[in-house]
């Protein structure tokens, strides 16, 4: 269970942060397509919780803070950026790959691609260790 303090901040005509030690935990906004329930809640750019005041929008921010059942709010670090950044290098590198082959060979080849890269990840062969079969050099056995 979870006691800390929600601090609630206004940053614009409608719009409010909820923070706890510093870390945004929480957004409120106001829906002015909503004629019932204008105020909502928004954790990680999802509205979780729609109400027709800011006091209970707060009060469920409370709530579920308190009780742990909040959403955690993420953050997008520096680090997390970078690594986001390497997948989509290596994705883009083993689609131009691929496509190489399918240009150069027809789709048997690239089949006969595919079906050597997942028997030699099946064999473990390329690195050292696993179950003891693998090999750097060209001794790596095919079942």
């Amino acid at each position: 269970m979870i006691t800390k303090f929600v601090s609630v901040e206004k940053t614009g005509y409608n719009n409010y942060i909820c923070y706890v030690d510093g870390k945004k935990i929480a957004e409120i906004k106001y829906n002015y397509s909503e004629l019932t329930q204008p105020w909502e809640v928004w954790v990680n750019g999802e509205a979780i919780h729609q109400t027709n005041t800011i006091v209970k929008c707060e009060n469920y921010v409370q709530w579920h803070h308190k009780n742990g059942t909040l959403p955690i709010e993420l953050e997008l670090t520096e680090e997390k950026i970078e690594q986001a950044d390497e997948i989509v290098v290596t994705a883009s590198r083993v689609k131009k790959m691929y496509r190489s082959h399918l240009v150069r060979g027809g789709i048997l080849s690239l089949v006969f691609v595919m079906l050597i890269q997942s028997v030699a990840a099946a064999n473990n062969c390329g690195t050292n260790g696993g179950r003891g079969k693998g090999r750097r050099d060209n001794t790596c056995q095919m079942i």
